[in-house]
């Protein structure tokens, strides 16, 4: 399901954790990620969409719900490809993981 399908419960992202998403993209920035945070979705006040610098594709979106932070995998298929987290700090860790693991294969011989 993409945020487009999802019930029209997204909320805005707080003061904390905007600035959550502040730090932790200065940290994946060096490693070719961007993020931006908008409000230009319809079924929640804010999305933060997190990509590689290099294309304009988006890889994840992260909103925030009643039951944590969601983050979609759009180069996932399936059940895998939607995962709701307690909080904003495990779905960045649970991304950072992914990156961490795609860089270790294309590291590997």
């Amino acid at each position: 399901m993409h945020i487009d399908e999802a019930a029209d419960d997204g909320r805005a992202f707080g003061l904390a954790e905007h600035e959550l998403f502040a730090a932790w993209a200065g940290t994946m920035r060096p490693r070719g990620l961007r993020l931006r945070i908008g409000a230009d979705h319809e079924a929640a006040e804010e999305i933060a969409e997190v990509g590689f610098r290099w294309t304009d594709e988006v890889r994840w979106m992260i909103w925030n719900r009643p039951d944590g932070a969601v983050v979609d995998d759009l180069w996932q298929r399936g059940e895998e490809q939607q995962t709701t987290y307690a909080i904003l700090e495990d779905a960045l860790a649970a991304i950072t993981a992914t990156v961490d693991e795609e860089d270790a294969d294309d590291a590997s011989p």
